[in-house]
């Protein structure tokens, strides 16, 4: 999935057993090449995420959720393609727009204790 996103970098997986009594079986570390960015980063976290959510096995989870925050210093051409992938798949948008298109439908007050 890397490579819809950076056709031109080395990018793929190390995986290591992880032996010893932890919870871990397996160590993995995805790669792509210049992952030092904030951005390439980002991406490297939803190709995982959808990879889960496509390819997973044993879990129950039908879908994903970020804020904002990923798609910080990310190149404007790797955001579209995010969307193109998950474009189908989309069930809800929550805006701000207004109360009905909220996660809860409503306006919480928290307040501030």
């Amino acid at each position: 999935m890397a490579k819809t996103f950076y056709p031109q970098s080395i990018a793929g997986l190390t995986i290591n057993t992880n032996e010893g009594e932890n919870q871990l079986v397996f160590d993995i570390e995805p790669k792509i090449e210049s992952d030092g960015s904030d951005g390439i980063s980002n991406v490297k976290l939803f190709c995982f995420d959808i990879s889960i959510l496509f390819e997973g096995e044993n879990h129950n989870m039908e879908f994903i959720f970020h804020d904002s925050r990923l798609f910080d210093g990310i190149d404007e051409r790797q955001k579209t393609t995010m969307f193109k992938i998950i474009e189908d798949n989309t069930i809800l948008t929550l805006t701000d727009d207004s109360d009905t298109e909220k996660l809860l439908g409503i306006k919480v007050d928290i307040g501030n204790k």
